[in-house]
C-alpha cells in the first residue's frame, strides 16, 4: 500500500508543488531591488534557487518514503527478526546505516556541485542567447564572432560536464561501499 501511495503522489503533486515553490521564488525575485541583480553572487543564489525549486519537491517525497516507507518496513524486520533471535536486530541495524550515511554523503556531494554549477550555468545560459537569440542573431554573423562564443559555450558544456561526471564518479564509489557494508550485514543474519 505504501509503495503504490509513494509511487503515485509525486507525479500527481508534483506540478502543483513546483508552480507554488516557483511562484514563491519568483515573488522574492521581484522584491529584489535592481543593483541586486548586478552582483554575481546574487544571481547565483537566484539560480540556485530556482533549481532548487526543482529539487525540493523530489527531496520532500523522498522524505515522505523514508518516514512511511522505509521506516515502517525497518521496524517490521526488526520486531520480526528480534522475536527470532534478538541479536539480529544489530545486523538490521548494519544494513540501513550505510544507506542513511550514503544519502547523507550524495547530499553533500550534489550541494558542492551545485556550488560549483550555478556560475557556470549562468555562463553557459549566456552562450546560448548570444549565438540563439533573435536580438543578437544579425550582429553575431554580421560581427564573425558565432564560432569564438560556440567555442566558449563547448567549454563550459564540457566544464560543466567533468563536474557532474566527478560527482557521479564519487557517488558511485560510496554507494559501492555502502553496498558492500549491506552485504556484510545480510551475511551476519544469514550466519546468525
Amino acid at each position: 500500500v505504501f509503495d503504490g501511495f509513494s509511487n503515485y503522489l509525486p507525479e500527481v503533486f508534483d506540478i502543483k508543488l513546483k508552480k507554488y515553490l516557483n511562484h514563491r521564488v519568483f515573488e522574492k525575485i521581484g522584491q529584489l531591488n535592481s543593483l541586486d541583480f548586478e552582483d554575481t553572487e546574487r544571481l547565483n543564489d537566484i539560480e540556485k534557487a530556482i533549481q532548487g525549486t526543482n529539487n525540493l519537491v523530489w527531496v520532500g517525497f523522498a522524505f515522505i518514503d523514508i518516514v512511511f516507507y522505509y521506516l515502517a518496513y525497518f521496524v517490521f524486520i526488526s520486531w520480526y527478526l528480534f522475536s527470532l533471535k534478538p541479536m539480529l536486530v544489530i545486523c538490521v541495524i548494519l544494513i540501513f546505516i550505510p544507506s542513511i550515511v550514503s544519502r547523507f554523503v550524495n547530499i553533500k556531494f550534489f550541494r558542492n556541485l551545485e556550488d560549483e554549477l550555478s556560475p557556470l550555468r549562468r555562463e553557459l545560459s549566456y552562450y546560448e542567447e548570444s549565438m540563439l537569440a533573435k536580438k543578437f542573431f544579425k550582429e553575431t554573423r554580421l560581427l564573425g564572432i558565432g564560432q569564438q562564443q560556440f567555442s566558449k559555450y563547448m567549454n563550459k558544456l564540457e566544464k560543466i560536464n567533468q563536474l557532474k561526471y566527478a560527482t557521479e564518479k564519487r557517488k558511485a564509489i560510496v554507494d559501492i561501499w555502502m553496498k558492500l557494508i549491506n552485504i556484510l550485514g545480510y551475511a551476519l543474519i544469514l550466519l546468525m
